[in-house]
């Protein structure tokens, strides 16, 4: 088997492994060892890509690949679309300015994990809504 180290697809997935972590963090199910985000994070940018398969469903050309750190072997899902249109016709009607990137799933993980780190802060409570200063 070719060695993918040195491809263009091991290089565009070391560039987006953000967005592998945005979209893995599912995969890691019950039976396998709890990590923490910070080793999650670890495992997708320096594990060694094992294998690559194209997945059939989907528009963006997403990947499943398989990667290996020497103690962990695990799948993620890499998406690496990153187009703009000024316009776009879809199923749903005329979109202006269309941008689909996988930073917008970095972006979800980053947001998901400084709500997570509020929440806690806040003794887990949610955040209390914003008033105008109107007492009940």
């Amino acid at each position: 088997m070719k060695s993918l180290e040195a491809s263009p697809l091991n290089f565009t997935i070391r560039k987006f492994w953000p967005a592998l972590l945005a979209l893995a963090a599912p995969l890691f199910s019950a039976d396998a060892p709890k990590l923490t985000n910070e080793e999650m994070e670890k495992f997708l940018r320096d594990g060694k890509i094992v294998s690559t398969k194209s997945l059939a469903t989907g528009v963006t050309n997403s990947l499943r690949a398989k990667l290996n750190d020497g103690a962990l072997e695990h799948d993620a899902h890499v998406q690496c679309i990153d187009e703009s249109k000024s316009t776009f016709q879809g199923d749903r009607g005329t979109e202006i300015n269309f941008r689909d990137t996988w930073a917008f799933n970095v972006a979800a993980y980053r947001l998901g994990r400084y709500l997570v780190a509020r929440q806690q802060h806040d003794g887990g409570r949610p955040a209390e809504e914003e008033t105008d200063g109107a007492q009940p």
